[in-house]
């Protein structure tokens, strides 16, 4: 099994984005990079839907093509302990 910090340099076209150049991630690497200064589960959540429509264009994105962008700024951010904001009980 491959770590994460071997991921984040995935090529994009590797994550399956169609014209993937097109898109920026950099605004919104550095939002998903401040997750960990968040306190509350609501300012995480919040601090994780900036992230996402930092991206450029993202707005009109469908779902489908939004969602490997989204894995793709996850992989370049490197939040630590994610799985402690995600995790269902």
């Amino acid at each position: 099994m491959e770590r994460s910090s071997e991921k984040a340099e995935a090529a994009p076209e590797e994550l399956g984005l169609p014209a993937a150049g097109k898109y920026d991630l950099r605004q919104g690497v550095e939002t998903l990079s401040r997750l960990n200064e968040q306190r509350t589960p609501a300012d995480k959540l919040a601090c994780i839907r900036a992230a996402t429509w930092a991206i450029e264009g993202a707005q009109a994105l469908p779902a489908d093509e939004l969602l490997p962008l989204f894995v793709s700024l996850i992989l370049r951010a490197k939040p630590s302990h994610l799985y402690r904001y995600i995790e269902i009980t």
